[in-house]
């Protein structure tokens, strides 16, 4: 499909993989107000979301569907830069389709990219228990606003002050940056932002965190689905830092009991949770879910941290002493 005719300096993508429930909401956020290009890149959804797709598309004139064969963000991300490159763009926003955006978020990501003179913006990435559908997914966004889910993580931190940072949830990038140092690593699992941002600082980039839009994010909504998140997290990250085989050696049992057994480290975590959700008082009922997930979480990490079903890399084809440079 052609771009829109009328010339914006923002492209939006949005990459989709099965998110039919949240989907529609996320459209309706990217395309209420602006004039920007909203591109969804499908990676072979079987839920419904080609068809929302396809019809929302007849309906929205910038909406423009490209395919994404290969699946993953970091492919949809960098066909999108791409695409946003050939059509004039300076500017390339960044939506999650599992998430919920505030009115205005795409015009003050964009915009602050330029007022505080980066690279790349990032924003909060909250949970919240309240609009949650299910009970697996109330636990897991009330896991991940305590301090022992979100472990201080400053974009998961809803304390968090607007700042430069060295990491977060990718909002907007400026697009000639994020050209210049190649895009995602499409040879990682997952941890391509993490890899990103680390490329960037050391090239002579920089990154803000923007907190006046968090978005907001809608958990997995099961235990299931959330050890394989936790897993995929943690295979992209022994990929961006290895672990020495000797300490991997070392953690496997621990990694095997705490997946499998659940011993006394993992009992004395879910105890921990228990008297967090209690003496909050907001959801007693969910501790045993939340300690489900807890012990999902944890484990599929570990397990892809230990990097049992993935590979060691060097970074080759993407060049570290790169440049960026800012107009």
């Amino acid at each position: 499909m052609s771009p829109p005719s009328a010339p914006s300096r923002i492209v939006v993508a949005i990459p989709v993989l099965n998110e039919a429930a949240t989907l529609p909401a996320v459209l309706r956020a990217a395309l209420s107000t602006g004039d920007w290009p909203v591109l969804v890149l499908d990676g072979g959804s079987t839920d419904g979301s080609a068809e929302i797709i396809t019809r929302s598309a007849a309906h929205f004139p910038r909406l423009v569907p490209l395919p994404n064969p290969r699946r993953t963000q970091a492919h949809a991300l960098n066909r999108a830069a791409d695409w946003a490159a050939d059509y004039g763009a300076e500017i390339l926003v960044r939506l999650d389709a599992h998430a919920r955006y505030p009115r205005g978020y795409v015009s003050t990501a964009a915009r602050m990219v330029e007022a505080t003179c980066s690279d790349s913006v990032v924003s909060l990435r909250l949970p919240d228990p309240d609009i949650c559908a299910s009970r697996w997914q109330r636990a897991a966004a009330l896991f991940l606003r305590h301090p022992i889910g979100h472990r201080g993580v400053i974009y998961r931190n809803p304390k968090s002050r607007a700042a430069p940072v060295t990491h977060g949830h990718h909002a907007a990038f400026r697009l000639s940056a994020f050209l210049a140092l190649g895009g995602y690593d499409t040879r990682l699992d997952a941890a391509e932002d993490l890899d990103f941002d680390r490329r960037l600082i050391a090239a002579g980039g920089r990154i803000f965190l923007q907190t006046s839009h968090a978005v907001t994010y809608l958990p997995r909504n099961r235990p299931v689905s959330i050890f394989q998140q936790y897993l995929r997290n943690g295979q992209g990250r022994h990929q961006c830092d290895p672990l020495p085989a000797p300490l991997r050696l070392t953690l496997l049992p621990v990694a095997i009991l705490l997946t499998f057994l659940w011993p006394l480290p993992l009992l004395a975590l879910a105890l921990a949770l228990l008297l967090c959700i209690h003496a909050s008082r907001r959801s007693p009922q969910l501790s045993l879910h939340v300690t489900v997930v807890a012990c999902a979480a944890y484990s599929g990490f570990s397990l892809g941290r230990i990097g049992l079903t993935t590979r060691n890399f060097r970074r080759e084809t993407i060049s570290r002493r790169a440049t960026v440079h800012r107009a």
